[in-house]
């Protein structure tokens, strides 16, 4: 019986130990539209999302709402990446995965390569002139 009682909880004890060292990522894709001084937003379907870490990677699709998830990842720091047909990100997001929590990482797109070039060009600008 004690023997029973011994692995019993050392199995517990362990899958407590596992479960602690994965992490979930969770965010929103949506295609950002501006016109003069209106900008809106609207939801991407379908949108293809990876996360890399040195020796661990996952992807997902986002829902029809935009959201997308990803349990089970490995504790560590991962690079996360947007991928949907016609539409650019900014680029390459980084975040740091901890056991048992929930990393936020949401995607804006963009349905013109030249209108992203534009936004990377006065972020550099306005940090140049910030330094």
């Amino acid at each position: 019986m004690r023997i029973l009682f011994t692995v019993t909880f050392f199995v517990i004890f362990l899958n407590s130990l596992i479960s602690q060292q994965t992490g979930k990522l969770k965010g929103i894709v949506v295609e950002k539209k501006s016109f003069l001084f209106l900008e809106w937003v609207r939801p991407i379907e379908n949108a293809k999302i990876i996360a890399e870490s040195l020796d661990y990677a996952d992807s997902t699709r986002t829902d029809k709402d935009g959201y997308y998830y990803i349990i089970g990842l490995k504790a560590g720091e991962y690079k996360v990446n947007c991928q949907f047909d016609g539409l650019f990100s900014i680029g390459t997001k980084h975040t740091k995965i901890r056991g048992r929590l929930t990393s936020t990482v949401d995607f804006y797109m963009y349905p013109h390569k030249i209108e992203l070039d534009s936004i990377m060009h006065m972020k550099e600008t306005s940090r140049k002139k910030n330094e």
